[in-house]
This record gives C-alpha cells, sequence and structure tokens, in this order.
C-alpha cells in the first residue's frame, strides 16, 4: 500500500501554490492582452530576460507585497533572487514600489 504522507506535502504545496497562482496572475494579466503563466512568471523572476517585463513590472508594483512573497516562495523563488528581480525592474522601468521594499529589507533583517 502506497505512503499517503509522502503525497500529502506535494499536493498541499500544490494547493497552495495554485491559490496564490489565481490572485497573482489575475492582477498581473488584467491590463494585457497576452497572459503570462506563473511557470513564465517564475521564470522570469529568475532569468530577468525581457521577454515578459510589462507583466513583471506588474507583478511588483499592482499585486500586494505579502502576495508577492508568498507567491516566490510557493514557487521556490529564493528571497534573494526576487530581491534582485524587484531591483533589475526598478532599474529598468523606474518605478518603485516602497511597501515591497520595505516587505523585503524586512526579510533581510530576520534573516
Amino acid at each position: 500500500m502506497p505512503d499517503v504522507r509522502a503525497a500529502g506535502p506535494d499536493t498541499a504545496a500544490l494547493e497552495r501554490a495554485s491559490r496564490f497562482d489565481a490572485l497573482v496572475l489575475a492582477t498581473v494579466n488584467a491590463p494585457f492582452k497576452r497572459a503570462i503563466t506563473p511557470e513564465a512568471l517564475v521564470t522570469s523572476l529568475r532569468d530577468r530576460r525581457g521577454t515578459w517585463r510589462v507583466h513583471v513590472n506588474a507583478f511588483f508594483n499592482d499585486v500586494r507585497p505579502e502576495l508577492v512573497l508568498d507567491f516566490a516562495e510557493a514557487h521556490g523563488v529564493s528571497r534573494a533572487s526576487l530581491k534582485t528581480a524587484y531591483q533589475a525592474n526598478a532599474a529598468f522601468s523606474g518605478a518603485r514600489n516602497p511597501m515591497l521594499e520595505a516587505a523585503l529589507a524586512a526579510v533581510d533583517a530576520s534573516s
């Protein structure tokens, strides 16, 4: 008989990520004709290529900071990588999100 406990955490993590995905993508994709997927957003955060720049900018500036952090955590994006992606986006777009900056600084302080 398979060990049900072994499948539990993966299932819970997937359910948690999908809740964050729906909230994030509803905000990030709303103003655009082309919709980004959670996987493409995660890839864009990690490698910072320019394909989805407007969506990444919306992610950092239109999504609540706690949801940005939760989405990143649910998808295995490290806080350091998230902060680097935010800084690259801010340098490119000129847009800043003081509330997200404070949340990232608070995470740094507690680490």
